[in-house]
């Protein structure tokens, strides 16, 4: 009996000095990071000072400087929901891995079974079951290993995928992250943009009031026309009108960035019951090399590790072309394994001698299974892994030129915003002056109601204009930091 026990371990050292020798034995291509031609310097970079990567992970806090801002920017981190739902992805993919890699190693299950039955003693040619009791017992305990040798690599090419897959969805998580946060800036910037459009409707239905009772009051002095007030009063409905769509779009979007931050709708309205200034670039504006976007970027990394995952899917799909041998024991195998693992153990019909050596039990042996004819469905799926590569690789080509796209248009966008909100300015305090001096005129008597109302038309036009160009330079700037892969 001991020789057999020997008989038994002999196998399991051999199997496992053919895994460790053949564990290098692996069959498909071996991935490299591809060799991406970048250009060298963005045509649209300015010269202003370089931001660094430190500045890169909190780029809020180094561009606007705003408390209130950095104090949403740090809930969202924490509640929203997107970004959790992201991790947890993360986590599952972890998962995915280590069932993908514990495929290489021996899987080992035990076993316990106790059965009492009775037989039938109706049958007449069962002499032998009127000798003996009717009812009888079973019980079994063991130990099942069942173990594939991966000598072609087909199960590490499977985890090596599965861990860059693994890999891929963290960077998709920080792309999530990314976006989120670039969503609550944004948010937080219209929220200003809407409030300042408020405070400036409400100037302007006080300003339409006042030229409203001015008129009237020249009318009742016959200085001017009914159609003087008519047209004073229709101009304030209108601003009132006005002011409703403003009040709108403000609760739209303090609603919409509750839900960001992860909470309820209505919970964020007192916070802004104040008039928030809109954020302002502290003169931080980044400057960087095309070549970093290749680390930087997290849509560009995904599409790196998505594009390792599936060339390792080709090694997967060629190991399907070679023998299969795997470590099987006897039919008495406790594991429910179509393998029927090697197996070592004890069977009785009476417990008290189960664990004894007359009812030790055990088998081992090697299952080796090949391909032989399958009418090219192997050839076919390799060429499929072929060309789910080639799309990887495309997606990852097409992903980087986007990439660039994108940061060139995000610097041009705002380094021509704030040139024009530069002459907006000047523009504006030219109006605010001119309307000025027709009031002034006006209530004098020397000008009529046409030219207050060509002044005060300017006077919105530029003041709306100046607006929302505050709005979209605090967007273009969000915008570069998003392109560039702001959170390195």
């Amino acid at each position: 009996m001991k020789s057999a026990n020997n008989w038994f371990w002999n196998w399991v050292v051999v199997f496992s000095v053919i895994s460790v020798v053949m564990v290098g034995c692996r069959v498909g291509p071996d991935y490299s990071v591809p060799d991406t031609c970048m250009p060298g310097v963005f045509v649209e970079e300015r010269k202003e000072g370089r931001v660094v990567d430190e500045d890169l992970v909190h780029w809020w806090e180094c561009t606007f400087g705003d408390e209130y801002l950095n104090g949403l920017m740090e809930e969202t981190l924490s509640c929203n929901f997107d970004l959790r739902i992201a991790i947890e992805k993360v986590c599952q993919a972890r998962e995915n891995y280590w069932v993908q890699y514990t495929s290489l190693l021996p899987e080992f299950d035990g076993d316990f079974q106790a059965t009492r039955y009775r037989t039938s003693q109706s049958f007449a040619s069962n002499v032998l079951s009127r000798q003996i009791s009717p009812v009888q017992s079973f019980f079994q305990v063991g130990l099942d290993a069942i173990w594939e040798i991966d000598l072609f690599g087909k199960n590490q090419r499977a985890a090596a995928s599965a861990y860059y897959a693994w890999e891929a969805t963290v960077e998709e998580a920080r792309g999530v992250k990314i976006t989120v946060l670039s969503e609550v800036a944004n948010k937080y910037v219209m929220i200003c943009y809407f409030q300042k459009k408020v405070e400036l409707a409400r100037k302007l239905i006080e300003f339409d009031e006042g030229l409203w009772a001015m008129s009237r009051e020249r009318f009742k002095a016959g200085l001017v026309g009914e159609e003087a007030v008519m047209g004073a009063l229709s101009t304030l409905e209108a601003d009132r009108g006005a002011l409703m769509v403003y009040e709108s779009g403000l609760k739209a979007n303090i609603y919409g960035l509750a839900v960001l931050v992860g909470r309820y709708p209505e919970t964020l309205l007192c916070d802004f019951g104040v008039v928030r200034e809109i954020p302002r670039a502290n003169g931080k504006i980044p400057r960087t090399l095309p070549s970093e976007l290749l680390r930087r970027r997290p849509d560009i990394a995904s599409a790196e590790r998505t594009l390792a995952a599936q060339t390792e899917q080709i090694g997967v799909a060629v190991a399907a072309l070679f023998p299969t041998i795997s470590l099987v024991g006897s039919s008495s195998s406790f594991a429910a394994n179509p393998l029927q693992g090697a197996n070592f153990g004890y069977s009785s019909d009476a417990l008290k001698k189960l664990i004894t050596a007359p009812s030790r039990i055990w088998g081992i042996g090697a299952l080796v299974t090949f391909p032989v004819f399958d009418f090219g469905k192997r050839c076919a799926n390799i060429e499929i892994q072929k060309l789910l590569t080639n799309q990887a690789y495309l997606t990852y080509e097409k992903t980087v030129i986007v990439a660039l796209q994108e940061v060139e248009i995000a610097l041009s966008t705002y380094f021509n915003e704030e040139q024009r909100q530069w002459h907006l300015v000047k523009k504006f305090g030219a109006d605010e002056r001119n309307l000025n001096l027709v009031m002034d005129q006006f209530q004098a008597g020397l000008v009529d109601y046409t030219q207050v109302l060509d002044a005060k038309e300017k006077w919105l036009v530029s003041a709306n204009l100046l607006a929302d160009s505050e709005q979209a330079l605090g967007t273009d700037l969000i915008g570069i930091y998003k392109a560039l892969g702001g959170d390195w």
